[in-house]
């Protein structure tokens, strides 16, 4: 076993392409602490824990009672605010950031409440990056732009027999 990171080889950069990650060798890469945080990365961790503590908990009760107009408008705040739009490449409104920073706005969302936590992750991981990592061009060019901003909503609908 490996004692040291200088002890495995390099990883090799490949563009991530779906579940490539699954298939490509693994080396030596540098791995995350919030103390090598970009200030890009920062003020993305500000944003979310501020947009959480400001809006998401304060309406906890709505989404109980089931005010789904609530979570709507959560969603299109998150959007104006560009946490909808972190992993959707400029060509398409959204950001390109890194997948850390996408990390850092979904861990900061889900701290407010489970049912915004679910609605953000069902609209951005279960319904955006899809279309990000495997959509035409045409498919991208037609929601992306919606989906960053908060304009169209992503989700999942599952039918049972």
């Amino acid at each position: 076993m490996a004692e040291h990171a200088a002890d495995l080889p390099q990883a090799t950069e490949v563009p991530d392409r779906g579940g490539s990650f699954l298939f490509e060798p693994v080396g030596a890469r540098t791995f995350v602490a919030p103390e090598r945080f970009s200030e890009q990365q920062r003020q993305f961790f500000r944003t979310g824990a501020e947009f959480t503590r400001a809006e998401v908990i304060g309406k906890r009760e709505r989404f109980v009672e089931h005010d789904y107009a609530a979570l709507r408008e959560l969603l299109a705040k998150a959007g104006e605010l560009g946490l909808l739009g972190v992993d959707i490449g400029e060509e398409f409104s959204g950001l390109g950031l890194d997948k850390v920073t996408s990390c850092i706005v979904s861990e900061n969302l889900a701290q407010g409440n489970a049912s915004f936590s679910v609605s953000y992750g069902g609209h951005v991981g279960i319904g955006t990056l899809p279309i990000v990592f495997f959509g035409t061009e045409a498919q991208k060019r037609k929601y992306l732009p919606g989906l960053a901003t908060g304009r169209l909503l992503a989700c999942y609908a599952l039918t049972e027999p």
